[in-house]
């Protein structure tokens, strides 16, 4: 079957397990990322307690499947809307997360061919393994659309309701691949400070590199800071 699938990762996570106690990173990281997970994907109210996945699992928005620090998250259907909403799903789950120095998430959405058996938890199929490579590509924390993903994007939404579904046109940071326009989540439709990343401070050249081209995207599409 076909479907659209987002495979996200968040950044950094090796050395967040590596350089703090285990404890501490369930309790404190983990918790509030499964909350924004449940949050972004059911859109009700911010849990106040760490959801269950079995009561994340069930909404009817998406599907999705988590090992560690990478959420598989897929459409049920092969409908317009279902694509839609793996698309706005990854789009709150980046802005929820993106403002913390230990949740930030960078996802590839591709389209294709799966074969999934949440019940055997079992998920395969070439559409995933393209979502996981184009997310590894990326040079950011954000995300964005395969070739694959951006065809299956109806026609009119690109020519008149892009914004709806949570896309815009930009060109995506890769690494050591040649940068090309292509349609980015756009995450910053949130409410937040102005200016969010600069009092972030970097550990490395390649984390720098990163918050430079993610509030390089922030400056240039934000509507909300550019009223402010």
């Amino acid at each position: 079957m076909k479907r659209m699938i987002a495979v996200c990762d968040i950044l950094g996570f090796k050395e967040l397990v590596l350089q703090n106690d285990l404890k501490n990173v369930v309790d404190r990281s983990l918790t509030f990322f499964r909350k924004a997970l449940y949050h972004s994907m059911c859109q009700g109210d911010f849990p106040d307690d760490m959801p269950t996945i079995e009561e994340i699992k069930k909404q009817n928005r998406v599907g999705f499947s988590w090992f560690s620090d990478t959420v598989l998250i897929y459409a049920l259907d092969d409908k317009d809307d279902d694509c839609k909403n793996v698309i706005e799903t990854v789009g709150w789950l980046i802005f929820e997360t993106i403002f913390r120095p230990d949740t930030k998430i960078r996802a590839g959405i591709s389209y294709g061919d799966v074969y999934i058996d949440e019940a055997k938890d079992i998920y395969l199929g070439p559409a995933i393994i393209e979502a996981f490579e184009f997310q590894g590509d990326q040079d950011w924390a954000g995300g964005a659309l395969t070739d694959s993903a951006a065809d299956r994007v109806p026609k009119y939404v690109l020519s008149q309701n892009v914004y709806d579904w949570y896309l815009t046109q930009y060109e995506v940071p890769l690494k050591n691949k040649p940068v090309k326009l292509r349609l980015a989540i756009d995450w910053t439709r949130g409410i937040h400070a102005s200016l969010p990343f600069e009092k972030l401070t970097p550990i490395s050249p390649d984390v720098l590199r990163k918050m430079e081209n993610t509030k390089h995207f922030h400056d240039l599409v934000c509507t909300f800071c550019k009223g402010n």
